[in-house]
């Protein structure tokens, strides 16, 4: 008999890739669930065999009633372990989501997929639900587009490929939340990798199924993985990927609406939603529109933290570069004035040997070259020279680069003297750093060798 029961109830074990301990843990899952289940038939044998007082029953009428009691006991038994477990694995990723422990909540991911293979077999929606929840962990938590993306394609493909039918409506929001995390998954994990046309056809999906959603609740669903201003942002930027700044504006606002009124408009949130806007309005030309949402970045930054803070110094860096692009007279000065709040707050933070530091005097000092301010742009590289050379060392690319700009400077103003000295350092680095046959080593042991004919 226990032959037969191990015939007709198979073991799915998994077969995908996992962690060294994985496999373990699964054989002693197993193990366990066979020793409880040997414990149970043979309490269920000892019952059936002494019917009760006075009850009359035929021997046909028994022996059905015997496999009947013994099927629903075997499988009752040998998925109540693991179904107990993924419950409770299902609510400890949960846990430990919400408190950003990453490890723990991709390790507990995992034993999902594991224990919703084992208990409900290899093409139910449960274990599509494990995969897209630990897809959608890969994402969220550890920043893995490709992770994401493999363990999204699988819940997709037990999604598509059977007829799932819920039992009651609960079942169904749940089908329906999992075809949304899995759909969305794939979108934002190609928006990551740039690849346009899936990225918003899967969030496309995914709106469709939130609005299916919403129906069906009558209000907006708090318990999904998925929130509706995640969707939407991600929304924005696919077209911003496709080149499409007028509905992108149109995502963006619809996110920027929803945080404020759940968190009021002075959230962090809202920064990158403004600089999102920012730069659809750029793209659409509306240089105007573009600096007023830097603006209201900047207003947030400097509100939630300080003037002096790493959060405005970002902020004022994009605004002077917001200011600096339509390449108006009348938007130099401010340009500048927040170039230089931006170099300072980083300073302040940071301290002047940080790279944050470093590449906004960089950016500054491209700027104030291409306005004809090369004698500002000239001492601002050379103040930051010695601590460069601290900081990177003799011979890195950084350094290689300030050199490059000091001497390209010099030679605009036609001391080819000095821009001679500055090149030839350059190359020296550059052929330590790219090597001798390096396209920037060559162009740059060009440019030196026409100083010297024309020296």
């Amino acid at each position: 008999m226990e032959n037969m029961m191990k015939q007709s109830i198979p073991i799915h074990i998994p077969t995908d890739s996992w962690d060294s301990k994985q496999p373990e843990r699964t054989r002693l899952w197993v193990d366990e669930i066979n020793s409880q289940s040997s414990t149970s038939r043979d309490e269920t044998s000892e019952s059936l065999s002494a019917p009760e007082e006075g009850e009359e029953q035929s021997e046909e009428e028994t022996e059905e009633e015997n496999v009947q009691m013994r099927k629903n006991t075997c499988t009752e038994d040998i998925t109540a372990v693991p179904a107990k477990k993924l419950l409770l694995a299902r609510a400890m990723a949960d846990k430990l989501m919400q408190e950003k422990q990453v490890t723990g909540a991709i390790r507990e991911l995992i034993r999902c997929v594991v224990l919703a293979r084992i208990t409900y077999g290899d093409g139910h929606w449960r274990l599509a639900q494990s995969h897209a929840n630990l897809a959608y962990g890969y994402l969220q938590l550890k920043e893995l587009p490709l992770q994401a993306k493999q363990h999204a394609e699988s819940a997709k493909n037990i999604m598509l490929t059977r007829t799932h039918k819920p039992d009651s409506a609960k079942e169904k929001k749940e089908i329906l939340e999992t075809l949304l995390t899995l759909f969305y998954t794939l979108g934002a994990a190609n928006l990551i990798l740039n690849t346009a046309e899936d990225c918003y056809q899967n969030l496309q999906k995914a709106e469709k199924i939130m609005e299916d959603m919403q129906r069906m609740c009558k209000t907006k669903n708090e318990e999904a993985c998925v929130s509706e201003k995640q969707l939407t942002n991600a929304l924005g930027r696919a077209c911003l990927l496709q080149n499409n700044p007028v509905l992108a504006r149109e995502y963006f606002n619809k996110t920027a609406a929803l945080v404020a009124a759940k968190e009021g408009d002075c959230t962090e949130e809202l920064i990158s939603i403004y600089h999102d806007m920012a730069k659809a309005e750029q793209m659409r030309g509306k240089h105007d529109k573009s600096i007023e949402h830097l603006l209201q970045a900047h207003s947030v930054a400097v509100a939630l933290y300080t003037k002096l803070s790493v959060e405005a110094a970002q902020t004022a860096l994009q605004l002077a570069k917001g200011y600096a692009a339509p390449g108006r007279v009348q938007y130099f000065q401010p340009a500048e004035m927040y170039f230089q709040d931006s170099i300072n707050a980083y300073q302040t933070a940071l301290g002047a040997d940080s790279p944050q530091y470093f590449s906004a005097v960089d950016d500054f000092s491209i700027w104030l070259i291409q306005t004809g301010n090369k004698e500002e742009a000239f001492d601002y590289l050379k103040k930051s020279l010695k601590t460069r050379l601290e900081v990177f060392g003799d011979f890195s690319e950084n350094v290689a680069e300030t050199y490059y700009k000091l001497g390209s400077i010099s030679m605009a103003d036609g001391d080819v003297k000095k821009a001679s000295k500055f090149l030839k350092k350059c190359v020296m680095i550059q052929n330590v750093v790219y090597g001798a046959q390096h396209k920037k080593t060559r162009q740059t042991q060009q440019f030196v060798d026409k100083l010297q004919k024309n020296d």
